[in-house]
């Protein structure tokens, strides 16, 4: 009889226990609102019926290639099994996966201590916030960090080709979801690289290893680092006002520290009344919990072979954790924070630098789940006699101290994520923009990146969900205000801010917005709008539909995205330009920055186009006799090209080009050479990756035959 190899997958009880667990942990967490009907409407979390891409893959980037992406793939996903069911599968697995990978990853075969850790990462005041916030994205990194961190260790133990490959996709893949969360991965996998390879000799193998996970992570992330070196980085509009807007701060008057080290400290005083500490007594008594539980993990393991270098790697990385969450207010590392903040380009990504705290929260983790390993281990393992109970009573206490200490995130947030539907004018206002699908683009306002909307039933802001749910051309704003403080305030949003002021005054918004194709602009009526109730008296805008909570204008200038102009106009500052403006003479000229404004009174003639599949602008023959600029109303960018010309600025914020460089046949196109060189790096990365990973499974089920034979004779 054919002897029954050794290796199969039978699946013990032990190992459908976590899943479970975790699965019932998720329902717990979001409640009613996982199952309910409707859009579970959170901060950053706004999933609409459309859900389409803010940006094309190919042209001018919004922000960062990763975020578009990832938008990609939620649009093409809701084509499949619609938005609703969509958002809830990402629900689940926010709260699912950071648990269930944590227990999954943690070097213990304790079934109670990986319970403990997986719960401990998944239950916490941070996560619990960054729901509230719906950063989904982050979230879905943070749950994937402990597998990066796990098979960078199982990489410099085996350095082979898949191994490497594996674990730059695991970085790659939190990256793509979060630039953030993704920089938290490398600095966690470098840390724990530093002390695996303190512990091999020899370790060149290793660091050729190595070498060969940061070579494929660049190469696998090509498509947006290359966009960013070659685009308009968002970066660069970031300042030291933006540091002080998101600055870690006390939640309470324990401090600073004390709120970071119980895993609070974020900016937003708005959910301080939603936040668990307000109901938990004494709970600095829980964080210095969690840190000497940690620290008896630590000493249990520091001198294990196996685990010893976990544990010095999650000792340092909680440290690190600890005190960039703190930012430039850290007592001994706020200097050098401010430093790189200011010097270090990519560094401004933290400028909400309590985003570290996931660093301290794995810490906790996984410190907390060998600890929990070492009180439970066999009498005989602790040199002592009898405390049977130990296996299972301390675990459970301590994960009933763990839920209790962050007891709001059950029950959908303690109500606060609710399933919503969107109200029955929007779909009527949606119905009417795709009627006039040939028209121009749509200025939503109040001109603000969060808001709050009565149909959500909710006093929190969110993402204004315009841009998401309405699927005509729009213009892309992105300033919000902080404290008081406007941040992330690009050149578009100067320039209608500029237009929104000089309408209080001379009721011209529409001729201000005809530059920008703006046939229609929508006005959410809201606690913010209250300040822009002179837009429906516009003399130049007409009411085509109202609604209870939402206003449809129509612009009287003629508008359109080609125009013919005559010549040159000259602007002192947008101020001084949008008071001048009147009609279509916005239109009629190509304006250059000046020490004087004067605007003519000629008009743009509209140029007829068509749309190609490659979304380039087709048109025939220009007569130079009818003006010299054929302005654009496209935001500048250096990548466009007309026939192969670049653009020159109009407005100092569109493009203009010279009608002499028209023929017969024109095209304009967007064709920046480092996204299309990033996508094509980051293709042939990622074949590389399933090759190596291909064959490394052939080699391993290989030997395995192997063993099957030798042992079977």
């Amino acid at each position: 009889m054919k002897r029954r190899s050794p290796i199969g997958n039978r699946i013990k009880k032990s190992d459908l226990l976590g899943p479970a667990y975790f699965a019932v942990l998720a329902v717990a967490i979001w409640g009613p609102a996982l199952f309910d009907n409707g859009y579970v409407l959170l901060g950053d979390m706004v999933f609409t019926p459309a859900m389409h891409m803010p940006s094309s893959l190919l042209g001018p980037t919004q922000g960062t290639l990763n975020v578009t992406l990832v938008y990609g793939g939620v649009w093409l996903a809701t084509r499949v099994v619609g938005a609703v069911i969509l958002q809830k599968a990402v629900l689940f697995l926010i709260a699912f996966l950071s648990g269930y990978l944590m227990y999954r990853n943690i070097p213990s075969r304790n079934t109670w201590a990986r319970l403990f850790a997986g719960t401990v990462y998944a239950v916490n005041p941070f996560v619990y916030v960054r729901m509230l916030m719906g950063q989904w994205g982050m979230l879905l990194g943070y749950a994937l960090l402990p597998v990066a961190v796990a098979s960078m260790f199982k990489t410099v133990r085996d350095p082979t080709a898949g191994r490497c490959a594996r674990t730059a996709l695991w970085l790659a893949s939190i990256a793509v979801f979060s630039l953030h969360m993704g920089a938290i991965a490398l600095l966690a996998c470098a840390v724990s690289a530093c002390f695996e390879l303190y512990r091999l000799r020899p370790v060149r193998k290793a660091a050729m290893a190595l070498a060969l996970v940061a070579l494929l992570f660049v190469a696998l992330s090509a498509f947006w680092l290359f966009g960013a070196i070659g685009g308009d980085s968002t970066l660069k509009a970031i300042g030291r006002a933006d540091l002080e807007a998101f600055r870690t701060r006390s939640t309470s008057s324990a401090g600073t520290g004390i709120s970071v080290m119980g895993m609070y400290g974020y900016w937003k005083a708005a959910i301080d009344s939603l936040l668990p500490r307000q109901h938990v007594p004494l709970w600095p008594v829980f964080a210095f919990g969690f840190m000497a539980l940690a620290l008896y993990g630590f000493l249990a393991y520091i001198k294990d072979t196996v685990r010893g270098p976990l544990a010095w790697t999650m000792l340092v990385l909680g440290i690190a954790g600890f005190f960039l969450s703190l930012g430039s207010n850290a007592p001994i590392t706020g200097p050098v924070f401010s430093w790189s903040y200011e010097h270090v380009a990519f560094f401004r990504l933290f400028r909400e630098p309590q985003k570290f705290t996931a660093l301290l929260t794995l810490s906790y983790a996984v410190l907390g789940g060998l600890a929990v390993d070492r009180l439970t281990a066999p009498a005989e393992e602790r040199g002592r006699t009898g405390a049977s109970w130990r296996t299972w009573a301390v675990p459970l206490l301590l994960i009933l101290a763990v839920c209790f200490y962050s007891f709001r995130i059950f029950g959908g947030l303690w109500g606060e994520a609710r399933a919503v539907s969107y109200p029955w004018s929007w779909k009527e206002a949606k119905e009417y923009l795709d009627s006039k699908s040939g028209s121009g683009r749509v200025l939503y306002l109040p001109p603000y990146w969060y808001m709050r909307f009565d149909f959500t039933g909710s006093d929190l802001t969110i993402t204004a969900p315009m841009r998401f749910y309405f699927t005509n051309p729009y213009i892309q704003l992105n300033q919000m205000i902080v404290g008081g403080v406007v941040i992330d305030r690009g050149a578009t949003d100067a320039y209608v801010q500029a237009a929104l002021e000089s309408a209080r005054v001379q009721d011209n918004l529409g001729a201000s917005l005809a530059p920008l194709d703006v046939d229609y602009v929508l006005l959410a009526l809201n606690q913010a709008s209250q300040q822009f109730e002179f837009v429906l008296a516009q003399d130049d805008l007409e009411v085509v539909k109202r609604w209870d909570d939402l206003v449809l204008l129509r612009n009287r200038v003629v508008s359109a995205r080609l125009m013919q102009a005559e010549g040159n106009g000259y602007f002192n500052g947008w101020n001084e330009l949008t008071r001048r403006a009147s009609g279509r003479n916005m239109t009629g000229s190509r304006f250059l920055e000046s020490g004087q404004t004067a605007v003519p009174a000629a008009e743009g003639k509209p140029i007829a186009f068509e749309t190609s599949l490659c979304q380039a602008l087709e048109f025939g023959r220009v007569d130079p006799a009818g003006g010299r600029w054929i302005l654009f109303s496209e935001t500048y960018d250096r990548w466009w090209r007309m026939n192969g010309g670049r653009p020159q600025r109009n407005m100092d914020l569109l493009c203009a080009f010279e009608t002499s460089e028209a023929g017969a046949s024109n095209r304009i196109v967007f064709r920046n050479p480092y996204i299309i060189a990033g996508y094509a790096v980051s293709g042939c990365a990622l074949l590389s990756c399933l090759v190596l990973l291909a064959l490394e499974r052939r080699r391993n089920r290989h030997d395995e035959g192997r063993r099957n034979v030798s042992e079977s004779g």
